[in-house]
């Protein structure tokens, strides 16, 4: 199933906004599609689902899924059959939280064909276990001097100061992984998220490593040194108290610099 929520820029006719059934053939597309009655403005969901900014198409699962099925309903849309009866997550995946993610979606973590499931149902919990605060800001714009802005995944904050923070499936499948993790260090300013014209404190701010974790492991990337250096294999990580052990690792590594000193945080 697709849900199209935008077709374009500027003066959009809110009837062109549509859910669509699967479909196999360009014949099959009129026939799979049904208008929705009324649109929806971007603001109405982005709180929730921010639409993909590296990819053309934003998958919508889980809670997401439910709460954006629930404001089309309160927008008076009248929804097909199969958008009503949908289930967004695979059983047992619905009854994850914060509680019982690791439990669960352990067994589950290498059967993950897509980056937003994984960050759903393991990185996003995983990270929030990881950070000082149990906060996660979500595509962070890095600006550096003279470059054009771009946008890191997550930023949390680790031993005390804001460090980037990444997620992939697989990191031994992208292409180029140490030149895109340097965009994301030695920068002028750090936005909370895509939009805000609010930034983390230059005082506090891990410049030169950036988190990265997969569906295999959790890493460290060290500007310094141009490597990517594994920190443990989340298989070995059971239960909510193995987090700690994955921090302590990471303290344990040569000490993150300052961005304000450039010397050892």
């Amino acid at each position: 199933m697709i849900i199209i929520l935008y077709a374009g820029r500027g003066n959009v006719s809110r009837e062109k906004y549509s859910v669509i059934q699967n479909f196999y053939s360009p014949e099959d597309f009129d026939e799979a599609m049904s208008f929705l009655q009324r649109g929806l403005d971007y603001s109405e969901f982005r709180d929730f689902l921010p639409v993909a900014r590296q990819t053309s198409i934003t998958p919508v699962i889980g809670k997401n899924f439910d709460m954006l099925r629930d404001l089309l309903i309160s927008h008076r849309n009248i929804l097909p059959d199969y958008v009503l009866e949908a289930e967004a997550s695979p059983l047992p995946l619905s009854a994850v939280n914060s509680e019982n993610w690791l439990e669960i979606c352990s067994d589950y973590r290498n059967r993950f064909f897509l980056e937003d499931q994984f960050r759903k149902f393991y990185a996003d919990y995983f990270l929030r276990a990881l950070s000082d605060d149990g906060r996660l800001y979500t595509e962070c714009r890095v600006r550096k001097n003279g470059m054009a802005d771009s946008f890191v995944d997550n930023v949390i904050l680790f031993d005390g100061r804001y460090i980037p923070a990444e997620v992939k499936l697989n990191v031994s499948t992208e292409p180029n992984i140490t030149a895109q993790l340097e965009r994301y260090c030695g920068f002028d300013t750090l936005f909370t998220n895509h939009g805000a014209k609010s930034s983390f404190p230059h005082e506090k701010l891990h410049a030169q490593k950036v988190i990265l974790i997969d569906t295999q492991s959790l890493f460290i990337f060290s500007l310094h040194d141009k490597i990517l250096i594994p920190v443990c294999r989340l298989d070995s990580l059971k239960r909510i108290d193995d987090i700690d052990s994955a921090k302590s690792k990471l303290n344990r590594l040569p000490k993150i610099e300052s961005l304000k000193t450039g010397q050892p945080a």
